[in-house]
Protein backbone atom coordinates (compact mmCIF):
# COMPACT_ATOMS: atom_id res chain seq x y z
CA UNK A 1 0.00 0.00 0.00
CA UNK A 2 1.12 3.83 -0.69
CA UNK A 3 2.19 5.77 2.69
CA UNK A 4 -1.03 7.91 2.82
CA UNK A 5 -3.02 4.53 2.42
CA UNK A 6 -1.69 3.27 4.96
CA UNK A 7 -1.45 5.89 7.53
CA UNK A 8 -5.68 5.78 7.25
CA UNK A 9 -5.98 2.35 7.01
CA UNK A 10 -4.01 1.96 10.25
CA UNK A 11 -5.85 4.81 12.29
CA UNK A 12 -9.01 3.40 10.84
CA UNK A 13 -7.84 -0.63 11.87
CA UNK A 14 -6.72 0.54 15.38
CA UNK A 15 -10.87 1.14 16.14
CA UNK A 16 -11.88 -1.73 13.81
CA UNK A 17 -11.81 -5.35 14.87
CA UNK A 18 -13.28 -6.27 11.32
CA UNK A 19 -10.78 -4.57 9.59
CA UNK A 20 -7.39 -6.11 11.71
CA UNK A 21 -9.49 -9.55 11.01
CA UNK A 22 -9.32 -8.47 7.28
CA UNK A 23 -5.67 -7.29 7.36
CA UNK A 24 -5.09 -10.56 8.86
CA UNK A 25 -7.02 -12.93 6.06
CA UNK A 26 -5.13 -10.82 3.40
CA UNK A 27 -1.93 -12.13 5.33
CA UNK A 28 -1.29 -8.69 6.87
CA UNK A 29 0.02 -9.80 11.03
CA UNK A 30 -1.19 -6.73 12.08
CA UNK A 31 -3.53 -7.99 15.54
CA UNK A 32 -2.10 -6.29 18.65
CA UNK A 33 -0.21 -3.66 16.90
CA UNK A 34 -0.10 0.09 17.74
CA UNK A 35 -1.12 2.41 14.59
CA UNK A 36 2.57 2.99 13.70
CA UNK A 37 3.63 -0.53 13.85
CA UNK A 38 0.08 -1.35 11.45
CA UNK A 39 1.51 1.58 9.00
CA UNK A 40 4.65 -0.05 8.57
CA UNK A 41 3.43 -3.64 7.84
CA UNK A 42 0.88 -2.18 5.51
CA UNK A 43 3.81 -0.51 3.45
CA UNK A 44 5.55 -3.93 2.54
CA UNK A 45 4.25 -6.86 1.02
CA UNK A 46 2.04 -9.41 3.04
CA UNK A 47 3.84 -11.80 4.98
CA UNK A 48 1.48 -14.61 5.45
CA UNK A 49 -0.61 -16.64 2.76
CA UNK A 50 -3.87 -15.43 2.09
CA UNK A 51 -6.75 -17.13 4.04
CA UNK A 52 -9.93 -18.22 2.30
Amino acid sequence: MNTLLSEWAARSATDSAALIDRFEELGYPVRGKSEDEIAEILRQPPTRPRRT
